[in-house]
C-alpha cells in the first residue's frame, strides 16, 4: 500500500502570506487530495480523524455540517483516508503506543516542545491541525510566550509543520508501511531525499487543476478504471527511478514538460496518419452511405467500422511505444477533466 502523507493544516487552509509562496504548496486539501489520489493508494492526515473533524467544525461554527467535514467523512467512507484500524490497530491509542518508537519517538518529543495550542483549554493537540491562529484573540496569540513576536510565532508554526510531517512518516514506517512519501507541506524547514524529493512537487504542479471542475466521485471513478490503473503503475515506476537519482526541482520540471511534449507530439502525428484509412472509406463511400443504411447494405458499413477499429488498435500501439509514455497519466487527465 502506497501512502501519501498530507499536512492536516491544509484542512484549515492555514498557510503564510503570499510572499512565502515559494516555501509551501498553496493548495487547499480538496485540490491537492484529488491529485494525490491518482498517485497513492491511501492518504494520511492525522491519527485521530474524529478530533480533526471537531477542530474543523469549531473553527467555522458549522461543526458536522462544515463542508470540509462532509468531504472528510466521504473520503473516509470511500477508503481513501487511512486510519489506525486500516493498519490493524484496535484503537488510536494502540497505534500511537506501537508507532512512537525509535526515530518517531525522538521527533515526537521535539513536536511536543513546539506544541499545538488548543482552541479552549490550553491543552495540546499534537498531531492535529495547528489551531494557534484560531485560538488567538484580542491581539494575543497562544504561542506569544516569553515575549515572542510575530516572527517567532511564525517560526514555531513552521517547526510544528515540519516536525509533524516527519513524525507521521516515521510512525507509518514503524507500523510497517515502507512506501510512504510526504506529498506536500506548507513549511519546508528540513528536506530529506526519501520523504520530499522534488518529483512530488513537480508532478503535482504539472497535473491539471481538479478543484472546481471535478467532483470527487468522478476522480475516484477515473482512478478505478483499468486503463487509469495501468497509467498510474507506469508513472509510479518512473517515480521510483527518479527518486533514486539526483535532480534539482528546475531540471526535473524541464524533464517532465519535455517528456509530456514528446508524448503528445508523437500521438498527434499518429492520430493524423492513423485516420487516413477511415477518411478514405468516408470519402469514397459518403455518397452511398445513406443508401447503404436504408438498404441494410452491411458490407459498406462493416468496412467503415473495421477501419475505425484498426485505427484504434494502431493508436494503442503507437501509445505503447511513444516517448514519455511513463507520464501519460497527466495528458489523460487533461482529456478527462
Amino acid at each position: 500500500m502506497r501512502v501519501g502523507i498530507i499536512s492536516p493544516n491544509l484542512l484549515l487552509n492555514s498557510y503564510p502570506d503570499a510572499k512565502d509562496a515559494d516555501e509551501y504548496f498553496p493548495w487547499e486539501m480538496d485540490s491537492l487530495g484529488k491529485k494525490a489520489a491518482l498517485l497513492f493508494d491511501k492518504l494520511y492526515l492525522t491519527h485521530d480523524l474524529e478530533m480533526t473533524s471537531e477542530i474543523i467544525g469549531s473553527t467555522s461554527g458549522e461543526f458536522e455540517n462544515d463542508p470540509r467535514n462532509v468531504t472528510l467523512r466521504y473520503l473516509v467512507k470511500r477508503g481513501l483516508i487511512v486510519r489506525p484500524e486500516d493498519l490493524g490497530f484496535s484503537s488510536t491509542d494502540e497505534f500511537i503506543k506501537s508507532s512512537l518508537k525509535g526515530a518517531a519517538a525522538k521527533i515526537h518529543l521535539q513536536l511536543v516542545r513546539v506544541g499545538n495550542p488548543s482552541i479552549e483549554d490550553g491543552s495540546e493537540f499534537i498531531g492535529q491541525p495547528d489551531v494557534g491562529d484560531f485560538a488567538a484573540h484580542d491581539g494575543w496569540h497562544p504561542r506569544a510566550k516569553r515575549g515572542r513576536g510575530a516572527a517567532q510565532i511564525l517560526l514555531a508554526q513552521r517547526k510544528y509543520e515540519s516536525l509533524l510531517l516527519r513524525r507521521n512518516a516515521a510512525m507509518l514506517r514503524q507500523s510497517g508501511l515502507e512506501e510512504t512519501a510526504v506529498v506536500a507541506s506548507l513549511f519546508e524547514e528540513r528536506k530529506t531525499k526519501e520523504l520530499s524529493h522534488p518529483v512530488w512537487k513537480v508532478l503535482l504542479r504539472e497535473m491539471p487543476d481538479l478543484d472546481t471542475r471535478a467532483p470527487w466521485e468522478d476522480v475516484l471513478g477515473f482512478r478505478s478504471e483499468e486503463r487509469t490503473q495501468h497509467l498510474i503503475r507506469s508513472l509510479r515506476r518512473w517515480i521510483r527511478k527518479i527518486v533514486a537519482e539526483e535532480w534539482t526541482e528546475t531540471a526535473l520540471q524541464d524533464e517532465v514538460r519535455e517528456l509530456i511534449f514528446e508524448y503528445e507530439s508523437h500521438l498527434k502525428v499518429a492520430r493524423l496518419s492513423g485516420g487516413k484509412g477511415v477518411l478514405e472509406v468516408l470519402i469514397t463511400g459518403a455518397a452511398e452511405l445513406a443508401e447503404n443504411v436504408v438498404k441494410l447494405r452491411f458490407g459498406k458499413i462493416a468496412k467503415l467500422a473495421s477501419a475505425m477499429i484498426n485505427r484504434k488498435v494502431k493508436l494503442l500501439e503507437e501509445e505503447a511505444k511513444a516517448p514519455g509514455r511513463e507520464l501519460a497519466l497527466l495528458p489523460e487527465m487533461k482529456l478527462r477533466f
